[in-house]
């Protein structure tokens, strides 16, 4: 979904929307922690970097490599000039009536019942949940976190009486080795891509904490390009940009957005320590709505050249060069944050040789 063949072609947001809601389905039918891994991988990042923070406006079309916001043609197909510029009415209607719906379907499917009368937590987010288990028993369970940004996820049991029931932990497939404590104490340590069941009388203000390790992980795409990621979320390259006014449509604005800092970056890489090649600075304090470039809870610094060659073609990020390449540039510190909190961004990066 967010990576592809080619990281300057589109991803439309209906697209975005309906894969979420179809994961979503799929999940319900199988209880498939890749079908969770997937559904929170795109809502945490395709979704929220399509749309503006007010719900304004979105882009029809978003890229990964997405370096400039503005009207014209481009390399892939599509009738409208105005496809990735942010509006209501840009590129198809569709969008406008189907954006909606990706968060609330999204908190819908947070927990699932299960077959043996427990629950199931599948995706991760802060919430309250109450539901009926065993017998028709009511609990609630209170979800404290700062996921997808931190590890951490606190589980509260409320309940008026003891009551015994399995509780279902998704352990995402990307996760090497979690931990779940029970009121303090260690219970276990499961491997990823499966789900952990707890099976115990709960009784009230028990508490369940379970802490994935978010590593850096990189993967290879397009050209043999870089993509890095951290727990559930993509990073790119952090790209001020500035917001113009390109017109309206139906009295209703349409943005255009341009860069205001080189981005034709390569990343440098210590190919026999690849996580030592980024520093991860996590925000202590997360901001009500982190999907914006200076919201960004999370910041990696990573050490990149810029490539000279590597300009815009056709109003977008032009041929992407072939890993590695070449550059004499001097090395820089560059910031990525989280791919949904982008507006502009590179999020498939060259590598570049012999450093």
């Amino acid at each position: 979904m967010l990576h592809g063949r080619n990281p300057t072609h589109g991803t439309e947001l209906c697209t975005v929307v309906e894969t979420m809601y179809s994961l979503e389905t799929l999940e319900h039918i199988t209880g498939n922690v890749k079908y969770a891994d997937a559904i929170e991988r795109v809502a945490y990042n395709a979704l929220p970097a399509q749309i503006t923070a007010a719900y304004s406006g979105r882009q029809y079309f978003q890229e990964a490599n997405q370096v400039t916001i503005s009207e014209g043609d481009r390399n892939f197909t599509t009738a409208y000039k105005n496809a990735v510029c942010y509006g209501l009415l840009t590129g198809y209607p569709c969008c406008t009536v189907n954006m909606h719906q990706g968060w609330p379907k999204f908190v819908e499917n947070l927990w699932l019942a299960t077959p043996d009368n427990g629950l199931a937590a599948m995706l991760y987010a802060p919430n309250e949940v109450t539901a009926k288990v065993a017998n028709g028993k009511k609990v609630s369970i209170d979800e404290q976190t700062d996921y997808p940004f931190k590890g951490n996820i606190n589980f509260t049991i409320h309940t008026s009486q003891p009551v015994a029931f399995p509780l279902h932990l998704r352990i995402p497939g990307w996760e090497k080795k979690a931990q779940i404590s029970i009121n303090g104490k260690m219970y276990s340590h499961p491997k990823g891509d499966q789900m952990a069941v707890i099976k115990r009388t709960w009784k009230n203000g028990d508490q369940v904490e379970v802490h994935l390790p978010m590593e850096i992980r990189t993967n290879r795409w397009f050209e043999n390009s870089l993509g890095v990621e951290r727990g559930p979320l993509v990073y790119a390259l952090k790209i001020p940009g500035k917001w113009n006014k390109l017109g309206e449509e139906d009295s209703v604005p349409v943005w255009g957005v341009k860069p205001q800092a080189p981005w034709n970056y390569g990343l440098v890489i210590n190919h026999k320590d690849i996580a030592s090649s980024f520093q991860v600075n996590v925000d202590s304090n997360r901001p009500d709505y982190p999907w914006t470039d200076k919201n960004a809870p999370v910041q990696i610094t990573a050490t990149g050249k810029r490539i000279p060659s590597w300009n815009l073609y056709n109003h977008y990020a032009g041929p992407l060069p072939h890993s590695p390449v070449r550059s004499y540039k001097p090395k820089e510190k560059i910031t990525l944050i989280p791919y949904g909190s982008t507006t502009l961004r590179v999020a498939e990066f060259p590598v570049i040789l012999n450093n």
